[in-house]
């Protein structure tokens, strides 16, 4: 997107083609992995996650917690927030496939994030030029910055599993 917002500057294209374009190629991509988890469901994904996913960092269990954090919380805005993820933006359609998530809203909300990164990314093409140093430099501590609120969320998550774990089992 970066590249396409250059092209906007030189006047090869323009913005909202731009953005309108790489939205669609974004929604096109999580339907595929939308109807990946509706079509595989809940099980195949566990099975194929405990069996392959440490390839990927994935396991059964981490499958089995996104899908019943995903449960809890409602999906929409979870999907509409994941897209801004740079980690969790492709997969944050599996979970809501599995939960069979209705297909409007999916979209909907899969837009709504989408839009908004897509648009970031080809405004900051656009006004940084053919400086992808650049672009990098300010995207990085976006980056920097939502690892580390991930991280600190799954400290804290695991620091209260085991707080409760433990308080529990000496009850």
């Amino acid at each position: 997107m970066p590249l396409a917002g250059f092209a906007v500057a030189r006047g090869e294209m323009s913005m909202t083609g731009a953005i309108v374009s790489g939205t669609i190629g974004t929604l096109l991509g999580a339907l595929v992995w939308f109807y990946i988890g509706k079509m595989l469901g809940l099980r195949r994904i566990y099975r194929l996650a405990s069996r392959y996913g440490k390839w990927v960092g994935v396991s059964g269990r981490d499958v089995m917690a996104v899908q019943k954090w995903f449960s809890q919380r409602g999906g929409y805005w979870s999907v509409a927030f994941g897209r801004l993820l740079p980690s969790i933006r492709t997969y944050i359609s599996v979970p809501a496939g599995i939960a069979r998530m209705p297909f409007l809203p999916f979209l909907i909300f899969s837009a709504l994030g989408s839009v908004v990164w897509i648009t970031v990314l080809t405004v900051a093409g656009y006004y940084l030029g053919d400086s992808y140093d650049k672009i990098a430099q300010f995207l990085a501590p976006v980056g920097k910055g939502v690892s580390i609120t991930l991280a600190l969320l799954l400290i804290s998550w695991l620091s209260y599993r085991w707080y409760k774990h433990r308080t529990g089992a000496s009850a």
